[in-house]
């Protein structure tokens, strides 16, 4: 197994936690509250996220279909914007886990604060929560 580590002098692996699934009211959620999760097979892609469940059935979104207005979401009690993704990726994601989910994306520039160093942000590349 081999790791790509960010650039930049960021802490951490490249494309760790830029991608997450939040419920209903932006908060985000894990593979130990919704194990189904786990079923997916992400692969990063220049442009964007190729998501594929375990009975074929794949969908694809680009960074640039992130465009609805950020939205405020909440990790371990930390709040912060990021954008949703379509409503159709959403709805696929929804019917497939049997719940009402949304994908973020936190942009370019992640705005998550962390307790410790509430001025900066945690992370200074994109990053990614890999949902498989």
């Amino acid at each position: 197994m081999s790791y790509v580590l960010s650039g930049s002098g960021a802490a951490g692996l490249a494309f760790d936690r830029v991608f997450m699934l939040t419920d209903a009211d932006c908060a985000f959620i894990t593979a130990r509250q919704y194990p189904r999760t786990l079923l997916f097979t992400p692969v990063i892609l220049p442009s964007g996220l190729h998501l594929t469940t375990p009975n074929g059935q794949s969908r694809r979104v680009l960074f640039a279909d992130f465009s609805a207005p950020p939205q405020s979401v909440e990790v371990w009690g930390n709040y912060f914007t990021a954008y949703p993704a379509p409503k159709t990726i959403n709805t696929w994601l929804s019917n497939y886990l049997e719940q009402s989910v949304i994908l973020c994306w936190t942009g370019e520039r992640s705005h998550r604060r962390v307790k410790l160093f509430p001025s900066s942000p945690r992370y200074r590349s994109p990053t990614i929560i890999l949902i498989y």
